[in-house]
């Protein structure tokens, strides 16, 4: 069994109810949703934002950023794309999708 290249962010029910509005084109300029925004945020630039924020490598050095530096950067590239999401939206998404949903990627 091969193991995929990329997470595919994929939303799921959870325990708020917020994650409906989540999966809802989100009034951006682009017409994403919020998850995909969310995702491509993650995995742009071969995924150095998803490797800066669980704190992993590149190129073989240790990418050194801490979490509330991703997650502002994160609430900025909302922000360009005309959405408001407030960096506690932000981080209980990650949360959810980094540490219930995904949690064998989390531990890799």
């Amino acid at each position: 069994m091969s193991t995929p290249s990329a997470i595919e962010f994929v939303s799921h029910q959870e325990d708020d109810n917020q994650s409906h509005s989540w999966m809802k084109p989100d009034g951006g300029k682009d017409g994403l949703s919020s998850i995909d925004r969310l995702q491509y945020f993650l995995l742009k630039d071969d995924a150095d934002n998803l490797r800066k924020y669980l704190g992993g490598f590149k190129n073989g050095k240790k990418v050194k950023v801490s979490k509330t530096r991703v997650i502002n950067d994160c609430c900025q590239y909302f922000d360009k794309q005309g959405v408001k999401r407030t960096s506690s939206q932000i981080k209980s998404k990650l949360t959810y999708l980094i540490t219930k949903q995904y949690p064998i990627a989390f531990k890799a």
